[in-house]
């Protein structure tokens, strides 16, 4: 009998969110937070699945992971902007600072847990902003004059 309220794969469960308890869970998390949205159909979830198990039999013990189910919290996915899967949601300090879709290797999740583990309240807000302006105004190159 499977328990639908988390992942358990091997001694590593991670916990499922539902729009119930979503918000609260991303504010009130004191450390990295990352979300996994996945769905039961796809496969490449069940291997990012995996490499999330891995970093929790790790080292990562300020992390918390946790699922999020595609196939039944579609208005929150609609909500998130989230449209495929899986998708990893980078939260430090409640908000949202890093969204990205398919398999990536631990390395990378670690990368970026280790780049935005440091900062502090200000910072996570400066840099939430500052990849908002980027999405609305694309990457701006240096306005450096050149070789004058």
């Amino acid at each position: 009998m499977s328990d639908k309220s988390s992942v358990r794969q091997d001694d590593a469960v991670i916990p499922a969110l539902t729009a119930a308890n979503f918000h609260s869970t991303v504010k009130d998390c004191e450390g990295p937070l990352l979300v996994l949205v996945k769905a039961g159909w796809c496969h490449h979830c069940d291997t990012q699945l995996g490499i999330l198990r891995g970093l929790l039999r790790e080292k990562q013990d300020d992390l918390s992971i946790y699922t999020l189910s595609a196939d039944n919290e579609r208005e929150l996915l609609k909500a998130l902007k989230i449209f495929g899967v899986p998708t990893l949601l980078y939260y430090r300090h409640g908000l949202l600072v890093r969204k990205k879709v398919g398999v990536h290797s631990a390395g990378k999740v670690t990368a970026i847990l280790d780049e935005i583990r440091p900062w502090s309240p200000d910072e996570t807000k400066a840099h939430r902003h500052r990849g908002l302006l980027e999405k609305l105004l694309g990457k701006r190159e240096s306005t450096k004059p050149s070789g004058s």
